[in-house]
């Protein structure tokens, strides 16, 4: 019995990041797949079809070949997975397969999988490290199904509120930390019409573990209330993020508008990076593209912050 959600071809691709031409080739060569189809003659892939292309997209890159790897059933793709990477001393590794795991996680809304991959997650490697290594880039991974609708509410709310709650823990965990000197503030928002806040929450914790203070506005904030707050706090440094698609000039002209009415801050824009690596920054705004990116940031500016 063919179990959850239909997906397409495509899902498969950006998935895996193996491209559908290869997968079609190898359904007709290997019999790799036996895809439901429409009444159009679309394929439709179920949850076991999914895991297996995740499962050997990870054998290829450690040196597998398509021809062996179609010969073997589900259980056996599963154990050359769990042999070559849960207990790998190969960080990269480590990560892909975790990464793998909360995608299957989401896809089929199981929280216990969730958990056990997070503490896994958290038991080798800290907190901050698996925000980083693990969970961000399982967003950017997933971020395509968010922008174009394809995964279904319940799978988005499922794993934001999951991982919402991970960072809210981590934010009111964190100890009162103050950076010697100019104590700099952070004031961090979502545009109108964007939703997808967890950026935002992650950030919210990377700041405040750095000792800077923090106002977070949250998702979908217009701008007449935002030149608003920012008369009031007189922030020295604004964080936003564009997820959503979007026309590119309209994230010019609010690029354009944002550096001439907050003329006083740093201003950093994150989130959705095929749109904003397109987009005319002005001489005040600055890309972040991940978390990486951020811990600069904040390195930077503590240390000028230490030498005053």
């Amino acid at each position: 019995m063919r179990s959850g959600r239909p997906y397409t071809i495509k899902d498969l691709e950006n998935l895996s990041g193996i491209k559908a031409h290869t997968i079609r080739i190898w359904e007709k060569r290997y019999q790799l797949f036996e895809p439901d189809r429409t009444d159009t003659n679309i394929r439709r892939y179920c949850n076991e079809e999914l895991q297996k292309i995740l499962n050997i997209s990870m054998l290829l890159n450690k040196g597998y070949k398509i021809s062996k790897l179609s010969e073997m059933c589900r259980e056996s793709l599963k154990q050359a997975v769990s042999d070559q990477f849960v207990d790998t001393k190969n960080d990269q590794d480590y990560y892909a397969a975790q990464i793998n795991t909360f995608v299957v996680a989401m896809l089929e809304l199981d929280e216990p999988l969730f958990e056990k991959t997070f503490a896994s997650c958290i038991l080798r490697y800290g907190l901050e490290n698996t925000f980083v290594r693990v969970i961000y880039p399982f967003l950017s991974r997933v971020g395509f199904l968010w922008c174009t609708n394809d995964t279904m509410p319940a799978q988005e709310h499922f794993c934001s509120n999951l991982i919402r709650q991970k960072v809210y823990a981590a934010i009111d965990g964190l100890n009162h930390v103050d950076v010697p000197g100019k104590k700099d503030i952070f004031l961090l928002y979502l545009p109108g019409n964007e939703y997808h806040d967890i950026g935002l929450l992650i950030a919210n914790f990377y700041i405040r573990k750095h000792g800077f203070k923090v106002v977070n506005l949250g998702p979908s904030v217009p701008f007449d209330d935002l030149a608003k707050i920012c008369e009031m706090v007189n922030p020295n440094h604004l964080l936003t993020f564009f997820i959503t698609p979007r026309p590119l000039a309209e994230v010019n002209d609010y690029l354009d508008k944002l550096e001439a009415s907050i003329s006083m801050a740093s201003i950093y824009v994150s989130g959705n990076s095929k749109l904003l690596e397109k987009a005319v920054l002005p001489e005040n705004v600055r890309y972040l593209k991940d978390i990486p990116d951020l811990l600069r940031v904040l390195e930077s500016n503590r240390s000028i912050a230490n030498a005053m």
